[in-house]
């Protein structure tokens, strides 16, 4: 969006890659950047607070599928925001509301059964269950499904943000040829 604003964007769109391509390395710049932080905090979690976080396999496999999916929501604010003032303040939302309904500030069993169900939708509780199982001696056969649908969950945000990036590419180019 800051690319858009200055008009970088534009010249981005005027050569020959593709828009999921686009989209893709704009992600991994997200993704690398939140794998870090996570992997930063397991590390550091280990001798501070005495965690043992199971299988490192399974651990990277679960952790690399969750940034992966939160990036992917950061991707379709992104697509959808027009501008970077408006991606902030959507992001923002967007983050409380899962962060609420996942069981960040209160454990999710405390909620009505239809409101965990709900939380299904965020990354935030398939993190919150999958790094509960692995820190309590759980094996990559109880975060199976957690990594399936973190991974289909990244296809399908992905998908949308590629399709909306691409109506707008229609629109730039009409609008903002120019540019390029």
């Amino acid at each position: 969006l800051i690319e858009r604003e200055n008009g970088t964007f534009g010249r981005l769109l005027a050569s020959p890659t593709k828009t999921a391509t686009l989209i893709m390395g704009k992600m991994m710049g997200t993704f690398l950047t939140g794998l870090i932080q996570v992997f930063v905090f397991i590390i550091a979690s280990i001798p501070l607070l005495g965690i043992h976080w199971g299988n490192p396999a399974t651990l990277i496999l679960f952790t690399c599928v969750l940034v992966l999916a939160s990036a992917s929501w950061g991707i379709v604010v992104a697509s959808l925001a027009k501008n970077s003032g408006q991606a902030s303040a959507m992001g923002m939302a967007i983050n409380l509301v899962f962060a609420a309904i996942a069981g960040n500030f209160v454990p999710r069993q405390n909620y009505p059964v239809w409101l965990q169900q709900i939380g299904y939708i965020t990354p935030n509780a398939w993190g919150i269950e999958g790094f509960l199982k692995l820190i309590n001696g759980g094996s990559f056969t109880d975060v199976q499904t957690g990594i399936l649908v973190l991974f289909g969950m990244s296809f399908v945000l992905l998908l949308i943000a590629t399709i909306s990036f691409t109506l707008q590419y229609g629109q730039i180019t009409k609008v903002g040829g120019n540019h390029a």
